[in-house]
């Protein structure tokens, strides 16, 4: 099932930032090293920190009782950290319980739009980025210089309303290590699926659903196994709305959400007949979130009994300024 990576989501922040007016002002937004305190809000992010709490339970009474069975807890840890060029971000480095691990780094082309994102990490990932009349239209990904997948972007009223696959590998190398961007577009497991994209006529393509200016819903139809995601959102700016640097960055590892123009709340995943749902907090300012915490809740039945698992996860900024 999905687990919602909210990296991208502050790598649109940055991207957003790198465009609209500088604020200036001073929050207690809970970044650093784990700290806490005071840290200014600038224009551009350059690091975030990631804390989180996970519980797993077991319930052999039909839920009933619930006997926890697992406990897995973090500190605020650095997870990433942005390197800029003015006003274009050029990489983001991952790191991993504090510990440096990959990093995406972006090139753009003559409009100033992102053209490709490469990560260098036990072989080299590309995605390459077209365009038509400065709107994305195509995405492609290779490893090492052999092409995995293609997706073409259709719109509706000047919005996506499907990403539809038009090239699939068949020894796809990418989603065997769930790094392919079915995974990255939907953060969910395709391994057991994907080696169906057998022929053109069983290639997987996503629905978007808009209600105004934000994702109500995304259906992914791929052979044995349908998806439906649904959100709710909030009243309050989403930073990262619009642009289509912005919407380049939804190909790493995002959320639909993100694409939208107000914030989510609530969003309810339902994958195989099973259904896990997902809510987000936000500290605010000036109407834009600047700490985001989330609470999910997964649960699964088996022979012997039903399973629940639960994350907190928290996430904090630490800006440049200038």
């Amino acid at each position: 099932m999905k687990k919602l990576l909210f990296c991208s989501l502050v790598i649109c922040m940055a991207l957003f930032a790198s465009c609209s007016k500088d604020s200036s002002s001073t929050g207690n937004n809970g970044g650093g090293g784990g700290g806490g305190g005071n840290t200014t809000v600038g224009k551009k992010i350059s690091e975030l920190y990631h804390s989180e709490e996970n519980y797993a339970y077991v319930s052999y009474d039909n839920g009933i009782t619930w006997t926890q069975i697992g406990h897995y807890e973090s500190d605020n840890q650095l997870k990433e950290r942005w390197h800029w060029n003015n006003d274009k971000i050029t990489s983001i480095d991952y790191y991993h319980s504090d510990q440096y691990e990959y990093t995406y780094d972006f090139s753009y082309n003559s409009d100033g739009l992102v053209s490709q994102i490469v990560r260098d990490w036990e072989g080299v990932e590309k995605t390459v980025i077209s365009y038509n009349n400065q709107t994305i239209s195509k995405f492609e990904q290779y490893w090492d210089g052999i092409m995995q997948s293609a997706w073409k972007l259709e719109y509706s009223n000047g919005k996506i309303s499907r990403i539809k696959c038009e090239y699939w590998n068949p020894d796809n190398i990418l989603a065997k290590s769930q790094d392919n961007i079915l995974s990255k577009l939907l953060n969910i497991d395709v391994k057991n699926f994907a080696d169906n994209f057998n022929s053109k006529d069983q290639l997987p393509y996503i629905d978007l659903t808009w209600s105004g200016n934000n994702v109500r819903k995304v259906e992914l139809n791929a052979s044995d196994h349908p998806m439906v995601e649904s959100y709710v959102y909030d009243n309050k700016k989403n930073p990262y709305y619009g642009g289509n640097s912005l919407m380049a960055t939804l190909f790493i590892d995002a959320d639909f959400s993100i694409l939208s123009e107000n914030n989510v709340t609530n969003s309810t995943l339902t994958e195989n007949d099973e259904t896990e749902h997902y809510t987000y907090s936000y500290n605010y300012y000036e109407d834009y979130p600047m700490q985001m915490s989330s609470y999910s809740e997964y649960t699964y039945t088996s022979s012997d009994g039903i399973y629940k698992d639960t994350y907190f996860d928290s996430y904090s900024y630490v800006y440049l300024t200038e």
